[in-house]
């Protein structure tokens, strides 16, 4: 396995593991009702993948124009977990949005009660 490889594959893993994180963190926020702290992280989370995925588009083009490009166990893992964070984005941004739906409708519950 070459540098270049090495480099894009941790370039890849950093930044789709800080967007777990956040999208974790998001979670949390969204546990304690701060909903504007989860959407905070939710688009930093956005912003890592995207630059993770530009990382990995960049590498897929140079194949493509045939620059060899060195298979690793390493690079399956760093695109591996590219696809888990965007998969577990888009489920919290789901989540997120049906949490502060019944929120709401709970909220207003509560008011016609009083």
């Amino acid at each position: 396995m070459n540098q270049e490889t090495i480099r894009v594959s941790t370039k890849v893993i950093i930044h789709a593991g800080n967007a777990r994180t956040q999208i974790n963190d998001a979670l949390k926020a969204a546990e304690s009702f701060d909903f504007d702290k989860a959407h905070e992280l939710l688009d930093m989370a956005v912003n890592e993948i995207n630059l993770a995925h530009q990382t990995q588009t960049e590498t897929i083009q140079a194949e493509a124009r045939g620059d060899s490009i060195d298979h690793s166990l390493l690079f399956t893992h760093a695109q591996d977990t590219l696809m888990s964070s965007i998969t577990e984005l888009n489920l919290a941004q789901h989540l997120l949005s049906m949490y502060e739906r019944f929120c709401e409708k709970l909220q207003k519950l509560e008011k016609q009660e009083k």
